[in-house]
């Protein structure tokens, strides 16, 4: 099993073992990106209860080195696992270089892989929606991409030179990272595929599992190799702490989850909607305390995360800052009385934690593109959402029922490939 990094753990792969380790060996491949102390914990935590048999923290994504160094890690990292005897690899994706070696040892192994989604599926959701003639967003993303590249308008013939020097750097790289530094490395080469924009899957894994039904339909409609995909619960489905009930204790908190903008300031007229729409929710729920949680990539010199901490303190609610990467998720959700947040994965995961609490959406409030829209989920399933130009309602406030109890877990699915 290889978790790519460690953010996501808790919200994917540490339910997973959780189930499939009872009765399984696991051998987990954990990736050092954004790998903190809280997740060793939870990885040594599932080691001794014998839910991991073995496990190896390793450097799967690239660092400050160069292609040919990149891939000779890769290698010495699958020569250590190449002896293990193993009949099912689980990932997150199929389309990237490391995951391309990972396959090729599995396969020579004769073992199926199985990929989990781990992440939003964007790109693909939004070239479906071209393909169908669906509107995208206030700022079409198709035409953004085709006219707007990184903000520079079309701009003649010096600008169209420039575009080819781009694609032609771009494909010189793809050879080199694709075919002649792995064939030098290791004797392999990986054949790219146009589906591996995506970034989810291009078809080479036995079984894909995701957790909406509108993605299920994209991936079919866009990728035809995709072939075994199934529906699947979250995998936090079930790990409500509160059981319906929430302790008065523990006072009207209210989350307020931020996915964008990790890398630049949130433009003033976002700011201020969220601002508005926070001042409504703790007036409509009479809020005592809001806690914010930033992404954990978010870079400590911006600084709107400071300001939108002060904006709210000013409203008279008291403030607290959670760091994303020493507090879980999924462990917290039931000790609020919503998420209120942009479109991402961790209200999804919020959604699938506690039937208790609403989970409300803002989108376009984020990032520039417009990766934060309604329809970066899906269908979204129970999960209220605050239309552009409209005010925060009661309606938005309310606990949607969302019940994944008729699909099966991701360890049903891989406990019936595995006892074959």
């Amino acid at each position: 099993m290889f978790c790519g990094n460690g953010y996501t753990f808790d919200e994917a792969f540490g339910p997973i073992i959780e189930e499939i380790g009872k009765s399984f060996k696991v051998d987990l491949l954990m990736g050092s990106y954004y790998f903190t102390d809280r997740v060793l914990n939870s990885v040594k935590r599932l080691h001794s209860k014998g839910r991991i048999d073995t496990y190896k923290i390793i450097h799967a994504h690239r660092r400050k080195q160069s292609n040919f160094g990149y891939h000779k890690e890769i290698k010495l990292i699958m020569e250590s696992i190449k002896d293990k005897d193993f009949s099912l690899l689980l990932s997150g994706g199929d389309f990237d270089i490391f995951n391309r070696y990972l396959i090729s040892v599995a396969r020579a192994k004769g073992a199926n892989i199985a990929i989990i989604q781990g992440c939003q599926l964007v790109h693909l959701l939004a070239k479906y929606r071209k393909m169908n003639r669906l509107n995208l967003s206030r700022n079409d993303y198709c035409k953004q991409k085709k006219n707007d590249i990184n903000g520079r308008k079309y701009r003649g013939l010096r600008y169209q030179l420039g575009m080819i020097k781009h694609g032609a750097l771009r494909s010189l790289k793809v050879i080199n990272s694709h075919y002649i530094t792995p064939f030098l490395v290791s004797g392999k080469f990986f054949v790219p595929s146009r589906y591996d924009k995506f970034n989810f899957t291009s078809g080479r894994a036995d079984i894909v599992m995701c957790y909406d039904s509108l993605e299920i339909t994209a991936l079919k409609s866009m990728i035809p190799k995709v072939k075994n995909i199934h529906l699947v619960k979250h995998p936090v489905h079930g790990q409500c702490k509160c059981k319906g009930s929430l302790n008065i204790e523990l006072g009207r908190k209210l989350l307020v989850v931020f996915s964008g903008n990790i890398g630049s300031e949130l433009e003033k007229y976002k700011f201020e909607r969220w601002v508005g729409v926070i001042k409504k929710a703790i007036d409509l729920e009479n809020i005592a305390e809001i806690h914010l949680r930033f992404h954990p990539r978010t870079s400590s010199a911006l600084h709107w995360p400071r300001k939108m901490a002060k904006s709210i303190k000013d409203l008279g609610c008291e403030v607290k800052i959670i760091d994303a990467l020493k507090t879980s998720l999924v462990e917290t959700v039931c000790n609020y009385v919503g998420i209120l947040g942009a479109p991402s994965g961790a209200l999804r995961a919020a959604r699938a934690v506690c039937p208790r609490v609403f989970v409300t959406a803002l989108p376009d409030c984020g990032d520039p593109e417009p990766f934060e829209q309604e329809w970066c989920l899906g269908k979204a399933e129970g999960i209220n959402w605050i239309k552009k130009d409209e005010e925060l309602e009661p309606k938005n406030l309310e606990i949607s029922e969302f019940n994944m109890d008729n699909r099966l877990s991701v360890a049903d699915i891989l406990c019936k490939t595995l006892e074959k």
